[in-house]
């Protein structure tokens, strides 16, 4: 029964990602300063469009 929840739950977030606008996904390395900085304008931009972004 667990392993059915699992699964399911897998295979929801499977379907939810293959039909994403924004397939792309970039890692890439940062200063720590950079990445408050981008910390920071990513949750001024969630404020801004009232969502939950973080």
């Amino acid at each position: 029964m667990f392993v059915e929840i699992i699964s399911n739950s897998y295979e929801e977030w499977r379907q939810r990602m293959a039909n994403r606008k924004r397939n792309i996904q970039m890692n890439f390395y940062v200063t720590e300063n950079k990445k408050r900085l981008i910390d920071e304008r990513i949750k001024l931009l969630a404020s801004l469009f009232d969502c939950q972004c973080t």
